[in-house]
């Protein structure tokens, strides 16, 4: 069984790639322009690249807390989704990003991921622009995931 914390990572990549169901009943579809989200990124970007999506793990903090079935650590893992985006004729770059942040937001807010975690919330998006042969733009999604898990298991969620 892997770790929580890689569950959740893989969690929101099929998160990203998939239609939202709704908590309150209803489903939001990925609109088809979004590009598939990757777990990490290899690479630099490619110049032929045009939009994509990274999700990587930035820090998992913990607080020990008890528990009726024993002790229980709650945990708060910050992830980070680059939200990349080039120019076209009819929008900049950052126009294009924050298109993307969008998708991230709804699809990731709120979502249990199948009941591995507590909630999922925006903290911060972040933006920087790179001008080479193509302009770039980075929108860097931060999230704050709460979760739970048993003390000294991190594969064990309580």
């Amino acid at each position: 069984m892997s770790a929580l914390r890689e569950q959740i990572i893989s969690g929101a990549v099929t998160a990203l790639n998939s239609t939202r169901a709704l908590p309150t009943g209803g489903e939001v579809e990925k609109p088809s322009w979004i590009p598939v989200a990757e777990r990490a990124r290899t690479e630099a970007m490619r110049v032929e690249t045009d939009l994509a999506l990274i999700v990587y793990p930035l820090k998992d903090t913990s607080q020990d807390v008890g528990g009726r079935r024993g002790p229980i650590v709650k945990r708060q893992l910050s992830l980070l989704v680059e939200c990349w985006a080039t120019e076209t004729d009819t929008e900049t770059a950052d126009q294009r990003a924050t298109a993307l942040t969008e998708w991230v937001v709804t699809a990731l807010t709120d979502n249990t991921l199948a009941g591995i975690l507590n909630w999922i919330r925006e903290t911060e998006t972040e933006y920087d622009i790179d001008v080479g042969e193509r302009v770039y733009c980075l929108a860097a999604v931060t999230l704050a995931v709460d979760y739970h898990s048993k003390a000294g298991a991190l594969a064990q969620r309580t």
